[in-house]
């Protein structure tokens, strides 16, 4: 559990440089691909810890291990869209202001990073209430994007250039949230409903 919790801490820290380089162009003071690969190697480790535990223990908690080798994979992801949005914040050297795209992703973008604390907390203390808060948010943000995709498209003054930031910038930023939202729900439901919507509804995905 201990090293779940460096790792989304990691991921955070991972995905705070990388959108602050896409939106102000802020350089990371931190090696963004090290910190990923840590990230990885964080993922490998929580699996074999897990394994070992159910191996070795005649009387084990099973769910528990089953959570936590579901949710290293949501946080890995994490870190994997953050360092996308890293390389796309070096391959455009630019400011990403301009246009209403890129208005409306940096505000979601900002109310996603302050996600992570969030998710952070009631992962760590199993709170209900709190996991469910998340979920909703990230409901409302997936949609945001969306639309932002759909305005874009429709968009005949923006540049090429422009509309491949825009796009992927919506998508990255999307997973990322995705993936916090994942998180909660392991918190709110049985372990083959996480990652998928509350309730007994089909088997709907959470995002």
């Amino acid at each position: 559990m201990d090293l779940s919790y460096e790792c989304l801490g990691k991921a955070e820290l991972l995905a705070r440089a990388s959108i602050e380089d896409l939106l102000d162009g802020k350089k990371p003071e931190i090696d963004i691909y090290a910190l990923d690969r840590e990230i990885n190697r964080g993922e490998m480790q929580v699996r074999r810890l897990v394994f070992e535990y159910q191996l070795l223990n005649e009387v084990s908690d099973l769910t528990a291990g089953l959570v936590l080798t579901s949710t290293i994979i949501d946080i890995e992801r994490i870190g994997d869209y953050a360092k996308n949005i890293y390389e796309l914040a070096e391959r455009y050297h630019h400011p990403f202001i301009g246009n209403r795209h890129f208005d409306t992703v940096r505000k979601i973008a900002e109310d996603v990073l302050k996600l992570f604390p969030r998710a952070a907390k009631a992962f760590r203390e199993a709170d209900v209430v709190a996991a469910e808060s998340i979920m909703k948010d990230h409901s409302i943000f997936g949609r945001r994007l969306d639309l932002v995709l759909d305005d874009l498209v429709e968009d005949p003054q923006i540049g090429a250039k422009d509309a491949v930031m825009v796009a992927l910038s919506a998508r990255y930023t999307k997973r990322i949230s995705a993936h916090l939202s994942n998180l909660a729900s392991s918190v709110v439901n049985p372990f083959d409903r996480i990652g998928f919507r509350p309730g007994k509804q089909g088997p709907e995905d959470a995002d």
